[in-house]
């Protein structure tokens, strides 16, 4: 199911976020997002498997963050974030949503491509150790 994030998920958040990514948000910014409709959780009967932050910037959503816990991947955990990313950009009526994603992370890549997204552009350095590919999808407001 999901669900808002609350200050309460912040701890299975914050283990999730350091197993998934070699250079881990700081747990500063989890909390600032915390409360925010765009912050949410996957949570099965017992534990947060996954979360999504998500934005708007003007008419553009922008997915910041998503993540899975190891043990939980490939299990379509990620497929129910993304839809949900997608319906919510929407019901907002905006034009897209974009996010940035390493470029040497090409399953991460093909990912994003089977829910229509793809490479708008490129950030040199981006990361500590990798550059970064801007993807995009369009979003279809009905």
């Amino acid at each position: 199911m999901i669900r808002k994030a609350k200050f309460s998920d912040l701890k299975e958040i914050l283990e999730i976020e350091r197993m998934s990514f070699p250079n881990p948000w700081p747990e500063g910014i989890f909390y600032s997002f915390t409360g925010h409709p765009g912050f949410v959780v996957y949570q099965t009967e017992k534990n947060i498997t996954g979360y999504l932050i998500i934005f708007v910037v003007n008419s553009y959503a922008h997915l910041a963050n998503i993540a899975v816990h190891p043990h939980h991947r490939r299990q379509g955990i990620g497929s129910v974030l993304i839809r949900w990313s997608i319906e919510y950009a929407a019901r907002r009526g905006l034009k897209a949503i974009f996010l940035e994603v390493r470029e040497n992370s090409t399953q991460v890549q093909e990912f994003y491509r089977r829910y229509g997204f793809s490479v708008r552009g490129r950030i040199r350095n981006y990361y500590p150790d990798d550059n970064a590919l801007v993807m995009e999808r369009k979003v279809n407001n009905k």
